[in-house]
């Protein structure tokens, strides 16, 4: 049977994994919504380009 102090330690280690994974996909999310949100962007912006070129012609 483990000792107290050795279960804290394992739960304590557990916990911080957990809270390091969680801010990686936390981390990872939040760049792949920026990336959506630049991608969006860009396409506005050569719509944009077009719709004004092809109204000059």
């Amino acid at each position: 049977m483990e000792t107290c102090v050795l279960m804290q330690l394992k739960n304590c280690i557990k916990c911080s994994i957990a809270h390091i994974l969680r801010y990686k996909r936390q981390k990872c999310s939040n760049f792949k919504q920026e990336s959506i949100n630049f991608r969006h962007f860009t396409d506005r912006q050569t719509r944009i380009r077009r719709g004004i070129s092809t109204f000059r012609r």
